[in-house]
This record gives C-alpha cells, sequence and structure tokens, in this order.
C-alpha cells in the first residue's frame, strides 16, 4: 500500500462523515418546522456539508497527479477491482433489500433494472458519485497531458466556465448530475493542485486566514438564501447553484487549510482504519437508513427529535464498524494468501 499523505487521508475522512450526515438528516430537514431554530441548524449543517462529493472529486484529481508517471494497465484493472466490483456488489444488494420489501414488483424486468442501475446509478441517492468518478478515470490519461502541457490558470478558469455552462444547460436535462463536465472544474483543480502539490500547501498555509474569511461569508450568502427561499421569501432561483459552486471552492480550500493543521489525528487508529474503509463506508451507509426507520416505526419512535437522533447514531456507528471490519478481514486475509505464496 502506498504511503498516505496525512492530510489528504484526513480530509477523505471528514468527506465520508459529511456524506453521512447528508442523508441521516434528510428527514428532518423536510420534516422539521422551518421557523424553529432546530431546524435552522440541521438546515444549516445539510447545507454545508454539501461540499462533500465535490471535494472527493476534487482530491481524486488531486491524488490522479501526485505521481507524474502512471502504469494505466495497473491503474485501470486497480481502479476496477476497488471501485466498480464494490459498486455493482452494493447495487445488487441494494436492490436484494428493496425487491423483498416490494419496492418493486414481482414481474417486473430485474434484469433490465440492474443493468439502468448500475450504469446511471439511480439505485441509491449517493451512487451518481461512482458515474462520475468512473468517467474521469477513463479518461486519466487526458487530464494527465493536459497538466504537463497546458497553463494551469487557463485549463481552471475553462474547466469552471465548462462546469458553470454545463450546471445552466443541463438544469432540466435527466442524469445531468452524472455527467462528469458538472464537476470538470473540481477534478481539473485537483490535477493541477496534486502535480504541484508543495506549492499548494505553502498557498494555503499562507492565505488560510483570507480562506476562512472567503469560507465563512461564502457559507452565510448560501445558508441565507437557501434558507429564504426555502421559506419562500425568496422566489427560488438557478443563481443559487452559482453561490453553491462559489461556496464548494471556498470550503474544499478551507477544509484541506484545516486537515493541514490537524493532520497528526491521522495517527490515531480509528482514522486510519476510517480513511482505509472511507470508500466502503460511502457505499454501505444510506442501505442502513430505511432498515432503522422501519425499526422505529415498528416501535412507534415517529419524532424527530427520536428518529433524528436514532437514525444517526445507528448509521455511523454500524456502517463505519462493519466497513473498518471489513477491510480488516479482507486484509488480513491477502496477508496470508501473500504469505502462503
Amino acid at each position: 500500500m502506498a504511503k498516505r499523505i496525512k492530510e489528504i487521508s484526513v480530509m477523505n475522512v471528514l468527506l465520508a462523515l459529511m456524506v453521512i450526515f447528508i442523508h441521516v438528516s434528510g428527514d428532518a430537514v423536510i420534516t422539521l418546522d422551518k421557523y424553529k431554530s432546530a431546524y435552522i441548524i440541521v438546515m444549516t449543517l445539510w447545507r454545508l456539508c454539501q461540499v462533500a462529493v465535490y471535494g472527493f472529486i476534487f482530491l481524486s484529481g488531486l491524488k490522479l497527479c501526485l505521481k507524474e508517471d502512471i502504469d494505466y494497465e495497473k491503474f485501470y484493472i486497480s481502479r476496477f477491482k476497488t471501485i466498480i466490483i464494490p459498486y455493482i456488489v452494493w447495487v445488487i444488494i441494494y436492490y436484494i433489500y428493496y425487491y423483498n420489501h416490494s419496492y418493486y414488483p414481482k414481474d417486473a424486468n430485474h434484469v433490465k433494472i440492474l443493468y439502468e442501475a448500475i450504469i446511471t446509478g439511480n439505485m441509491a441517492s449517493h451512487f451518481y458519485f461512482v458515474i462520475i468518478i468512473a468517467q474521469f478515470y477513463l479518461l486519466a490519461p487526458f487530464f494527465k497531458k493536459m497538466v504537463k502541457k497546458s497553463n494551469a490558470k487557463v485549463c481552471i478558469f475553462v474547466s469552471l466556465l465548462i462546469t458553470l455552462i454545463s450546471m445552466y444547460a443541463g438544469q432540466n436535462v435527466l442524469y445531468n448530475d452524472r455527467i462528469f463536465t458538472t464537476y470538470i472544474f473540481y477534478f481539473v483543480f485537483g490535477c493541477f493542485m496534486g502535480a504541484n502539490y508543495e506549492k499548494f500547501k505553502s498557498f494555503v498555509k499562507k492565505y488560510f486566514i483570507v480562506i476562512s474569511l472567503a469560507f465563512l461569508i461564502s457559507a452565510f450568502l448560501f445558508i441565507f438564501v437557501a434558507y429564504y427561499m426555502n421559506i419562500g421569501k425568496i422566489p427560488y432561483n438557478f443563481y443559487i447553484e452559482y453561490i453553491r459552486t462559489v461556496y464548494c471552492i471556498c470550503a474544499i480550500l478551507f477544509i484541506f487549510g484545516v486537515c493541514l493543521k490537524i493532520k497528526n489525528v491521522y495517527n490515531n487508529t480509528l482514522v486510519q482504519k476510517t480513511d482505509s474503509a472511507s470508500y466502503y463506508i460511502y457505499l454501505v451507509h444510506s442501505f442502513f437508513i430505511p432498515i432503522i426507520n422501519d425499526i422505529m416505526l415498528e416501535n412507534s419512535i415517529k419524532t424527530v427529535k427520536y428518529t433524528f437522533p436514532i437514525r444517526a447514531v445507528y448509521v455511523y456507528l454500524v456502517s463505519i464498524c462493519l466497513c473498518i471490519s471489513y477491510v480488516e478481514l479482507k486484509n488480513r486475509f491477502l496477508k496470508r494468501g501473500e504469505l502462503k505464496s
């Protein structure tokens, strides 16, 4: 296993925890009274955590370009084993659960449903990330060459324009959120930061106060506009997506800066194991939400002040513990195989 860079791994863990929060808090955001402080707190955290997937895409580009040379045959085999196969397995597991709970009619074309689910990532709301990242990995040689041959500022600016145009042009297009151009800025930005990693770290350290201020201002603006749209005081307008983009850029830089400062928490064994299991945690966590929801419903637990914390604790504990245990067992099995050979 390649040596982990502490700040990247810590950021990876934080983003994984944020993704879980988005999904365990979704019901509370929908059902809480929008004029109560509880809603404002949960909605604020829910909105702030929406940087997570963009952050993962940024980190994917960054890690791709940290190394100058890549053996693409090994790269694609590795990504197929570590990204695609677990994804397909969990699509099937989710489907079996949904089928057994009558989410699909018995006479449905189940092969077609599974095929479409794997291709589009529609089996679970967060699976779209796998479809996006697979597209970027397929184009990895192009991005590596771009970083070597092109001007960083020009490429980052052009990629931002492509992202903004794709977001606007595709707002009424089915599966636009699964097309790589909608996220290309974050990946390209990550690629150039990975290729110039030491300069990137120095920049973030030097301007961390400015980055923090930009993060706070953009976060406040994003939350303010989102809240007043939610309560109907401001009519919905697509410009909130551009505000979200500004927020996400500032948040990625801010989170990375924070991780540089706290990178030594990676020395903690639990953080290391969570980092190693982060992709599985991403795939698995949402599976346990309907399970705990059914358990609470059977026990007549319906009030949000109880369902939200119970759901959060259950999903965090079960998904993290299960995935860490799986990775530990897998690594032990692989080590035994290596020793025997």
